[in-house]
């Protein structure tokens, strides 16, 4: 059963930040203006599948670079040596060198292509834009002296650069919260493209869709009761029992197509040899384990919200708690289910 990010073929249809997101492509490709765009939404709600389908969906022919963050490179040489790395530039040392190598590297539009700034259709260029793709930004800060001071310099570079360059950039909602409350509510960068949640009809279709591409038939019989229901009747009555379930999924899931994928799989009885997916109710997690956490506990699980993932090192610098307190901790909601740990030994809730 496919569980990553959709391919194209599996894109239920066009969600509703398409359309904001081809307005500011397109300014950019005729204007060069509002150059560096954020891309903003929960955990599981198709940042990366958004990245995915960018040259199948948008009629704007793109050169694309594209990079995911690994890590957490929160000083400031690191976010030159990482930005420098994905542009694919040499010799490059601090942040006006950096700078410079990238507007060296891309030239401006030619001369008179930038006058004027309104909303007027413009030819665009027949080579392709060049656009640099970033996804995870929210790893480049970390809650502590000094730690933002590589995101800073990230925000120069883009704001610097966004006339040479199209930026588009994704972030978790909880980090780009904290991010801009920090700063005052400031946004840094020229568009922000929030993702809406699904409505139940695009996750009914998504599941639908993956069981299918799992090869498995499903059936919804178990949750109604058939026993007085004859012909049409009951034919009706088990379309209706479908339709309830996925209003139910989607309230649980709050519309986040991750989150209602787990509780699908979570209410399904399979018969591997039929092939058959029988669909029971769920149960939605309780809060229970969280409340009787002490409070050390719960500020550590907030403050790996707060950042996506972290090492316990990070967890100790952003909290201010012992590192001792936060490697034991980390161990027990491992234990307890409450956080996974990825491949670089980070864990996310």
């Amino acid at each position: 059963f496919p569980m990553g990010p959709l391919a194209p073929r599996d894109q239920p249809e066009v969600l509703a930040h398409w359309k904001p997101l081809e307005e500011a492509i397109s300014r950019w490709s005729a204007q060069r203006s509002d150059g560096s765009i954020a891309l903003v939404g929960a955990a599981g709600v198709g940042k990366t599948t958004t990245l995915n389908l960018l040259q199948e969906r948008l009629d704007t022919p793109l050169t694309i670079r594209r990079s995911k963050l690994s890590g957490k490179p929160i000083a400031p040489a690191a976010v030159v040596a990482m930005l420098a790395e994905v542009l694919e530039l040499e010799g490059v040392e601090d942040e006006e060198g950096l700078v410079e190598a990238i507007r060296g590297a891309y030239p401006p539009l030619p001369k008179g292509s930038e006058e004027g700034l309104d909303d007027e259709p413009r030819e665009a260029p027949a080579a392709p834009l060049p656009m640099i793709v970033l996804d995870d930004c929210h790893h480049l800060f970390l809650r502590h002296v000094g730690g933002f001071a590589g995101w800073k310099l990230f925000v120069r570079v883009v704001d610097a650069t966004c006339d040479r360059l199209l930026w588009l950039l994704t972030f978790d909602q909880t980090a780009w919260d904290y991010l801009t409350n920090a700063a005052g509510r400031v946004h840094h960068f020229r568009r922000v493209i929030p993702l809406p949640l699904w409505d139940e009809g695009q996750l009914q279709e998504l599941i639908i869709r993956r069981m299918r591409r799992a090869r498995y038939r499903t059936s919804f019989s178990e949750l109604m009761k058939v026993a007085d229901l004859q012909g049409p009747d009951m034919r009706v009555q088990l379309e209706r029992t479908k339709a309830g379930y996925f209003r139910m999924l989607w309230d649980a899931s709050g519309g986040n197509p991750r989150v209602a994928t787990l509780y699908w799989l979570r209410s399904l009885e399979v018969d591997h040899q039929r092939r058959l997916a029988q669909v029971r109710f769920f149960a939605s997690p309780t809060i229970e384990r969280l409340q009787e956490l002490p409070e050390p506990y719960a500020f550590a699980l907030a403050a790996i919200a707060e950042h996506g993932k972290m090492l316990a090192e990070e967890l100790a610098k952003a909290t201010n708690l012992s590192l001792d307190f936060c490697r034991s901790s980390l161990r027990i909601c491992l234990e307890e289910g409450l956080l996974e740990a990825e491949e670089d030994q980070r864990v996310k809730l």
